[in-house]
């Protein structure tokens, strides 16, 4: 982090409220894709720490008790579409 700044793409910083707004595109290009794939819920791995579960996932994402596959220190937490 520098001076409320975060990633140094092409040597431009990106400010917090741009990176929010590529997290927020993400999680609605996974939403869309989902729902056009006839899927009825999206799985997401957050760390156990719910730091990002809490600034990004919390727009309809349960926490759920499973771990994740890969990571024990990750859970997953779901998105059920066909609500």
């Amino acid at each position: 982090m520098n001076n409320g700044k975060h990633v140094n793409l092409y040597n431009r910083i990106l400010s917090i409220d741009e990176i929010d707004d590529i997290i927020e595109s993400l999680i609605n290009f996974v939403k869309i894709v989902a729902t056009k794939e006839n899927k009825t819920k999206i799985i997401l791995d957050v760390h156990e720490n719910l730091q990002l579960y809490n600034k990004y996932y919390y727009e309809g994402f349960e926490k759920t008790d499973r771990k994740s596959v890969n990571n024990l220190f990750w859970i997953e937490t779901e998105l059920n579409l066909s609500k």
